[in-house]
């Protein structure tokens, strides 16, 4: 192999750009990024970002001098529009053809806008998903300022807790009954309500959205009508749904795109082409899809393991084994989530510090525990996650050894 091109330049293609020359790769390495600045931290855009502690600088994942450093072509703003897997050939916006050897897609996900909603959006409709988004929602927050948010998931959440920091009159517009339900069940949901609440912020539950309209200017600049018949007035909307693969481009490839781009456990979509992060899509052993996981340490995990699994070769290559891990800063409290908490059967708490700030859930599913979700039970989850290092799921053994060692943590 002689030469790599990485499409995509956030968490995932940097790690896998740098997994190259750790693994002594020394042929050409050409990193695409559609944006214009080389690559940052997401997870502080809802957070420290959003609320002025750190800078752009403090958020770097690599310069573009260290990426030069590493021998790396970086290239920003160049958009990939096409991809010739079997010619083994990418096509860029302006024409150029870039052939290559090895082809890492890390493309990854974008705000999911409602009906109705185009870009470019109106100046008082936000999405989240880049530096610039949280720069311009971060220029319009401040006391007094009444902000929607539509969607309580992680970054509607986030973006709750920290807009109430800077004074904001923040409501949250949440479908489901509670915020992260869907995900976390109505147990923790009701803890998160709880602390939404305690903290001033309104929360409109079962909140189904009709559309959103910009305001005449007397009430407010815009407008939001559920479907109930009711409207809500405010200076700034968020809207926070989720997020869609960046798969487009590859349309006219052959490749399979099913709400990602779909490879197999090693993360090869072709011999030559593989997939990581927010973009990728495994289908087991046994022909089942897993869902996409659109989090920090799953990108990160496979960008390095695709990099690898592309030198060594398809039949070389190991399978991207990892329990899933998730980490969400509301309130002043950390949520983390290890496992996977959707379709359990039963939820329930299995330990609390003597003051109740520190919590354990406990996610099952039949006899077999899927997930555990703490509130700042930070030394009881890096406990089992260190037990976990090289496992797909939760094992036996790592609950036997955190159930002995809790009262460590109380």
């Amino acid at each position: 192999m002689q030469n790599v091109v990485i499409v995509g330049a956030s968490l995932a293609g940097t790690r896998a750009a740098e997994q190259l020359r750790s693994d002594g790769f020394d042929g050409a390495v050409v990193l695409l990024s559609d944006e214009q600045e080389c690559a940052y931290d997401r997870p502080p855009l809802s957070k420290q970002y959003l609320q002025g502690q750190f800078t752009r600088d403090e958020i770097s994942l690599l310069t573009e001098d260290e990426l030069r450093g590493l021998d790396i072509d970086v290239r920003l703003g160049c958009r990939a529009i096409g991809l010739d897997a079997a010619g083994r050939i990418l096509h860029v916006a302006g024409g150029e053809s870039i052939p290559f050897d090895g082809c890492i897609v890390a493309t990854g996900a974008r705000p999911r806008l409602l009906p109705g909603l185009s870009e470019p959006l109106d100046r008082h409709i936000h999405v989240l998903r880049t530096a610039a988004d949280a720069a311009r929602l971060r220029a319009v927050l401040g006391p007094g300022v009444r902000l929607g948010i539509v969607g309580g998931g992680f970054i509607g959440c986030e973006v709750a807790s920290t807009a109430a920091v800077l004074g904001a009159a923040v409501t949250v517009l949440e479908r489901d009954p509670l915020p992260m339900s869907r995900v976390l069940g109505d147990l923790v949901g009701r803890q998160l309500a709880d602390m939404q609440r305690s903290h001033q912020v309104e929360l409109h539950s079962e909140a189904a959205v009709k559309d959103i309209r910009i305001g005449d200017g007397r009430d407010g600049a815009v407008e939001i009508h559920l479907m109930d018949g009711s409207r809500l007035s405010f200076d700034h909307v968020l809207v926070s749904v989720g997020a869609q693969p960046n798969v487009e481009w590859l349309e006219s490839s052959g490749l399979r795109i099913e709400d990602g781009l779909v490879c197999d456990e090693k993360l090869f979509v072709t011999d030559h082409v593989v997939a990581a992060g927010d973009v990728a899509r495994i289908e087991d052993t046994n022909g089942s899809l897993q869902r996409r996981i659109e989090h920090w340490t799953n990108a990160a995990a496979q960008g390095e393991v695709a990099a690898a699994g592309l030198l060594a070769g398809r039949t070389s290559a190991r399978p991207f084994r990892a329990v899933p891990y998730v980490w969400s800063d509301q309130f002043g409290a950390r949520l983390e989530i290890v496992g996977s908490p959707l379709g359990t059967d039963e939820v329930s708490e299995v330990w609390s510090s003597s003051d109740h700030n520190r919590r354990l859930y406990a996610y099952r599913r039949g006899e077999s525990v899927t997930a555990l979700v703490g509130f700042n039970a930070v030394e009881c989850l890096v406990r089992i996650r260190r037990n976990l290092v090289g496992e797909a799921h939760i094992t036996d053994a790592a609950l036997r050894e955190l159930e002995t060692n809790l009262p460590l943590a109380s």
